[in-house]
């Protein structure tokens, strides 16, 4: 069912071919919109995610549809590493900056990274080369 421009409900239906919406008759008085989203991992297209919520309602269901794969491969150049690749987060970025330059001597890596990590729940930096390097 779909939501027309004269405020009408719609059915889609094939004609000719084609796609096209057709105005409901009668119209439904009590909907129910009910809106389902998928993705897919970048490094396995079998592992899916489908989230299903309702409009108007807080909750929604998660269902994630294959095999996780725990394999990871590098990143770009990294010959030593073998961890994920993963972005820093704009926040934590901008608490590393907002806490080196709120004191009048500069602070140590090891420091701003002990501190931030002891206040985040797992927002925190990665390791003391990531606030060296922001």
């Amino acid at each position: 069912m779909r939501f027309l421009q004269d405020s009408v409900y719609g059915m889609r239906r094939r004609v000719d071919g084609k796609q096209i919406t057709i105005p409901l008759d009668p119209q439904p008085t009590d909907v129910v919109c009910v809106h389902t989203l998928y993705t897919k991992l970048a490094r396995d297209s079998t592992y899916r995610q489908r989230i299903t919520y309702v409009d108007g309602i807080a909750m929604y269901v998660a269902e994630y549809l294959g095999k996780f794969h725990a394999n990871v491969e590098t990143h770009g150049n990294a010959t030593k590493s073998s961890s994920e690749y993963m972005c820093t987060r704009p926040e934590t970025a901008d608490a590393i900056v907002q806490e080196v330059s709120a004191h009048n001597n500069r602070p140590t890596s090891r420091r701003v990274y002990q501190l931030l990590h002891l206040v985040s729940d797992g927002d925190g930096p990665r390791n003391v080369k990531q606030v060296r390097n922001i």
